[in-house]
């Protein structure tokens, strides 16, 4: 968080392992997520109409703003992977590993 948002966090626990599979520039990926649980510290800026930090990464002009942590609020931006969006109200109370899909959850990969 520190090379994206210039800010340090604290970890609190591990959410999901997910193995992500999905089609991009006429290429199969598979991509390894691990998805944390953080504390912010409560001094960093929460104004969602403004644009919180830039950052140039390549040829990618990347500007963060801060959403509210809903499932209407993630499904607005259309962001994969898309299970984030159905589970973030409701984090689970153990680290899971999920396999995603081209936006499928393979329901038999889903482990405590």
């Amino acid at each position: 968080m520190v090379e994206e948002l210039g800010v340090e966090v604290s970890i609190t626990r591990l959410l999901w392992t997910v193995e992500n599979f999905f089609h991009f520039e006429q290429r199969n990926w598979h991509e390894l997520g691990f998805y944390y649980l953080m504390e912010i510290p409560p001094e960093f800026p929460f104004r969602p109409e403004e644009i919180i930090h830039r950052v140039e990464d390549g040829d990618n002009h990347l500007e963060f703003k801060w959403v509210p942590a809903t499932r209407k609020a993630l499904t607005a931006l259309d962001i994969p992977p898309y299970f984030i969006a159905d589970e973030i109200e409701a984090l689970p109370a153990a680290s899971r590993h999920l396999v995603w899909r081209d936006g499928n959850l393979d329901d038999q990969s889903r482990r405590r």
